[in-house]
């Protein structure tokens, strides 16, 4: 324990500095989950609103110093690229979809056609052949 006034000073605003580092990193983890809950349900307009907002959480720790800015740029790098990658499946299986109703199209225009009833011509041969 410091026996000098300015040095029991500096433990309490330290004290008070890592309480305040504590709950901007908590939040910071709280809010990336919620996002990568959204990406893990492919709710993307909702992953896209919490995007937005972990972004602001990482660039709000980076500036108060609680994390790096490399941190912060790996972070935000790694979040982006996730939700790029969903946008990517999420348009890629709405084409597939598409490409399966205009399948299904097909086979009901074709299944509504009246089947041709087709005969077969005979002909006798007669005796004087």
């Amino acid at each position: 324990m410091a026996n000098i006034k300015s040095a029991k000073k500096r433990i309490n605003t330290i004290a008070r500095k890592r309480e305040e580092n504590r709950l901007v990193r908590n939040s910071l983890r709280t809010q990336i989950k919620k996002y990568k809950k959204a990406l893990a349900n492919k709710d993307l307009e909702q992953a896209q609103i919490l995007l937005k907002e972990t972004i602001s959480k990482i660039d709000s720790a980076k500036s108060k110093g609680v994390i790096h800015k490399n941190n912060a740029s790996n972070k935000v790098a790694r979040l982006s690229s996730a939700f790029d990658k969903l946008q990517k499946d999420l348009s890629k299986t709405a084409v597939v979809a598409e490409e399966v109703k205009v399948e299904e199209k097909k086979e009901e225009a074709v299944e509504e056609k009246a089947p041709v009833k087709r005969t077969r011509k005979t002909t006798k041969k007669t005796e004087e052949e």
